[in-house]
């Protein structure tokens, strides 16, 4: 019965492998993802429709989580708000992402500036951009216009951005400006 359940566990983990190579090899891994953090009240589905006047907008309900979809020919921007967010978990993870980061890293006024203000934040968003940041800057353009009114920083491949786009912290292979490619 041992080598039953050894053979069955092994083509569990086979199957397991394959799954995920099939999965992120997908359309889904087609897509960037930027977290978008505000400083004060986040938008209403209204304006971040008003962010993007030449996009097709639509929006919808699952349960509790309102998404905002923006379509262009080459570039779609979901952005979704989820009420039950839980604000004190992800600040402390941002906290202890940062943390991992060596001092000269971390140290800078941009990172300085953007921990001294994170009791600030109210609200995250999360988005997702398909296929990627467009070359004309469109997605990117209305997640900036988005959080240019109260304040606030982005998070997105492995990295953190200030509100004006530009690359705070995380991985040095990262683009140095938000939605750049």
């Amino acid at each position: 019965m041992r080598y039953r359940t050894s053979v069955l566990a092994r083509w569990r983990a086979v199957l397991a492998a394959l799954l995920a190579v099939m999965f992120c090899t997908s359309e889904a891994m087609a897509q960037d993802n930027a977290g978008i953090f505000f400083f004060g009240p986040p938008p209403t589905a209204a304006q971040i429709a008003a962010a993007a006047p030449t996009a097709k907008v639509s929006t919808s309900r699952d349960g509790a989580v309102m998404q905002t979809t923006l379509r262009w020919a080459d570039v779609t921007l979901e952005i979704n708000v989820e009420p039950d967010w839980d604000r004190d978990v992800q600040l402390s993870g941002i906290r202890g992402y940062v943390s991992r980061f060596p001092a000269n890293e971390r140290n800078t006024a941009g990172v300085k500036s953007m921990l001294a203000n994170l009791d600030r934040v109210t609200t995250s968003y999360g988005s997702v951009i398909s296929p990627a940041y467009d070359g004309e800057g469109k997605a990117a353009g209305v997640l900036l216009k988005l959080v240019a009114v109260t304040g606030g920083f982005f998070f997105s491949h492995q990295s953190f951005y200030d509100a004006s786009g530009a690359w705070l912290l995380g991985d040095p292979s990262d683009p140095r400006k938000l939605g750049a490619k």
